[in-house]
């Protein structure tokens, strides 16, 4: 990824996409606010069960479309009975209505702590699931002994093939608070695309020191993707655990500079999105640019919880969900 990549053109839009997206973003967002009227009207009660499939993009979600639904989402301390949301089972049924309702076709998840709570989700929402200290994991084992927060995807066997997955930058494992990237090749069906997937938990807090490890973190990344082809599609999807714009650390810039000074490379499909309860999104979708150019444009958006579910910060994630939808075919 030494030069710039070549900018694709997406040739498979459909008439009704590129009335609704292409230059269109405020009619995406206006019907997304539709779709979830009156679910968050009585904050008592729990909105309807339902995949938001995209009518609200003017998308048809079958396995046969190239449209691609990814999302990211930090379930915190999912499946500990020791911290996060109090009541393990009333967490994994909240996020298994979250999951069905974005209806997302690939997650990447953050904080998982326990294996078969989130198998047991997969089951239920109909995806393939795979976290970072499988065995099936190159260096998996190794780097997420003993680490209680661990990150994986959840995929749909419909619409991806696996083919490998590992933990990588295992040598750094301070600068990622012990949690290291999972990195996960997919091939799409029916088209055959390849995708890589990096999902991340970078360090948390607000002090000089977290923030000096997401900066190292980002370096590492970068460093890491820049060595694979030119023309590779490369998501890293996660807690980034801080803003593009700003930082949450007072009087510093954002940690990810190497990725926004690299406009030529890369693109935050996140960035303009706004937090319906906090400062800054911190939850990010970032793309190299030949992926970047199969972004549905206008179709980034931070989901609330609370409109999907009631008490859904003290009973599911003190995180809300971002969603994207590709063109892949």
């Amino acid at each position: 990824m030494a030069g710039s990549r070549p900018c694709a053109s997406v040739s498979s839009v459909r008439p009704l996409l590129l009335l609704l997206f292409c230059g269109a973003s405020a009619v995406s967002t206006l019907l997304f606010s539709f779709c979830f009227v009156g679910c968050g009207s009585d904050a008592k009660k729990e909105a309807t069960p339902g995949p938001i499939v995209e009518d609200d993009a003017g998308v048809d979600a079958g396995p046969s479309d190239a449209s691609v639904f990814v999302a990211n989402w930090n379930l915190e301390w999912f499946g500990s009975p020791e911290a996060g949301p109090t009541g393990e089972a009333l967490q994994q049924t909240n996020v298994a209505k979250v999951m069905r309702t974005i209806d997302a076709d690939l997650w990447a998840v953050q904080e998982i702590s326990d294996d078969a709570a989130l198998r047991k989700v997969g089951t239920e929402t109909g995806h393939e699931v795979l976290i970072a200290d499988d065995p099936n994991v190159a260096q998996g084992v190794v780097n997420y002994a003993n680490v209680p927060q661990r990150v994986g995807i959840l995929y749909r066997s419909a619409r991806f093939e696996m083919r490998g997955a590992r933990v990588v930058l295992g040598d750094h494992p301070s600068e990622f608070n012990g949690r290291c990237p999972l990195e996960v090749d997919l091939v799409t069906r029916p088209g055959g695309t390849a995708l890589t997937v990096i999902v991340v938990h970078l360090a948390a807090g607000t002090d000089t020191i977290a923030w000096n490890k997401r900066s190292a973190s980002a370096g590492f990344l970068k460093a890491h993707i820049d060595a694979k082809p030119p023309a590779a599609r490369v998501m890293i999807a996660g807690d980034f655990n801080d803003g593009i714009l700003s930082s949450s650390v007072r009087g510093r810039g954002t940690p990810f500079t190497v990725f926004v000074d690299d406009a030529a490379n890369y693109a935050f499909a996140s960035k303009g999105l706004e937090s319906p309860r906090y400062a800054r999104v911190i939850d990010h979708q970032l793309l190299t640019n030949d992926l970047a150019t199969s972004l549905v444009p206008g179709s980034a958006q931070v989901v609330d919880g609370e409109k999907i579910l009631s008490d859904y910060v003290s009973t599911t994630s003190d995180h809300d969900v971002t969603r994207a939808v590709y063109l892949i075919p």
